[in-house]
């Protein structure tokens, strides 16, 4: 078996074994559920303070509760990735815990991108107890027909294709995911300490709302101004206003400009990948 193979198995029993890892997932497919409760009752109260009936509001429906209970468990997700990811490689290196593999014949080399590997892993896993938690619940809650406003059929899903504009989304959101918890796991090979590397994870993540307004134009080619939840620009969350009947959101425009957003996190992913390898292999251990 090959040194990268050896440290793959080893990070894989890891993931697979970790208590806060298995509580994670648990607590973002919980979270989904109950995110889809919740909208239920908003829904309620609009519907109440407006003195219509609860089914006549064009968001009480299947797709737009499944896409707005999705998008807000992201932020809990993406949160989780950083912490996770970032905090655990400056950890185990300072708890000594990483000398164990190392003296097993494992370069440094095949360590850290078995670590890269995992780490591209992690939110797709909870992305999918996302996606699943807050799918069983609203399927529950809620029709899956067409999108109506009172009496009239507003949006068809068959016509308008919301299903598959929403099916979309949650595609696009994958790379610029895994590339995420990549650049989590290099800001752990850089920094010595946990708090430092989730520190620069975060500032990374949430840069496209920091400076949005000033750099509007280039941030398309940013990785994470299309993540699905803290993305100024979340395919997701604009697929979730869409469906929720305003038909302003979800342009032309946009859509061409999301389409940028399918490969432009692949030079960050590539090079995360070379910094995680350099940084790593010149780390005191």
């Amino acid at each position: 078996m090959s040194s990268f193979s050896r440290a793959f198995a080893g990070e894989l029993y890891l993931f697979s074994h970790r208590r806060s890892i298995r509580i994670a997932h648990i607590a973002v497919f919980v979270l989904a559920a109950v995110f889809a409760v919740m909208n239920l009752g908003l829904l309620a109260a609009t519907a109440e303070m407006n003195n219509v009936g609860l089914v006549e509001l064009p968001a009480y429906n299947f797709w737009p509760q499944w896409a707005a209970a999705t998008h807000t468990t992201m932020y809990l997700v993406e949160l989780l990735v950083v912490m996770l990811v970032a905090g655990s490689l400056p950890h185990e290196i300072m708890s000594a815990a990483m000398r164990d593999p190392l003296s097993r014949r494992i370069s440094r080399a095949s360590f850290i991108l078995a670590r890269s590997v995992v780490a591209l892993i992690l939110p797709l896993t909870l992305y999918a107890c996302a996606l699943i938690g807050s799918a069983l619940m609203s399927a529950i809650l809620f029709d899956a027909g067409d999108i109506m406003d009172g009496q009239e059929v507003l949006f068809s899903i068959s016509e308008v294709g919301i299903d598959t504009a929403l099916f979309k989304a949650m595609r696009h959101a994958v790379l610029p995911l895994i590339t995420l918890g990549v650049i989590a796991s290099t800001c752990g090979a850089i920094f010595k300490r946990s708090v430092l590397a989730v520190g620069a994870s975060f500032i990374l993540i949430i840069s496209p709302t920091m400076f949005y307004s000033d750099f509007k134009e280039q941030m398309p080619y940013y990785f994470a101004d299309f993540l699905p939840a803290f993305g100024a620009d979340s395919f997701l969350n604009e697929v979730a206003i869409f469906s929720a009947g305003d038909s302003t959101a979800f342009s032309q425009g946009y859509e061409e400009m999301a389409n940028i957003g399918w490969f432009s996190p692949l030079p960050y992913l590539a090079l995360s990948v070379i910094l995680s390898v350099l940084f790593f292999r010149r780390k005191s251990l």
